[in-house]
């Protein structure tokens, strides 16, 4: 009986360690098919993130282009700024000319302020 005992026993643990074996690869399985799921989840999202960076990289090039040409536009301006500063120093030149001309007929008039 005693053989006969451990003979059950044997067979016991061999069908225990075939179910284990069963319920290990099931759960592979499962864990494998999640881990394909997520694979695809992420890479849709890693797409949409390439999507938004591929926009944003246009969005970018064109804030620059515009930058470029508000830059363009400013120089245009400061250049036409210091020739009006030119300009302006130069007809300040002459009015102080005209004064001293103007000084010089009134005194020769006789005309006094």
């Amino acid at each position: 009986m005693g053989d006969e005992d451990e003979a059950m026993s044997r067979a016991e643990i061999m069908d225990g360690f075939r179910a284990l074996t069963e319920a290990i690869e099931i759960g592979f399985k499962a864990n494998q098919a999640e881990t394909a799921a997520l694979r695809v989840e992420m890479r849709a999202g890693f797409a949409q993130v390439d999507r938004r960076l591929a926009l944003l990289d246009d969005r970018v090039s064109g804030l620059e282009g515009r930058v470029g040409a508000l830059e363009r536009r400013v120089g245009g301006l400061e250049d036409r700024v210091g020739g009006l500063e030119r300009q302006m120093s130069s007809v300040v030149t002459r009015l102080g000319r005209v004064e001293t001309r103007l000084a010089r007929v009134e005194t020769h008039l006789g005309i006094v302020d």
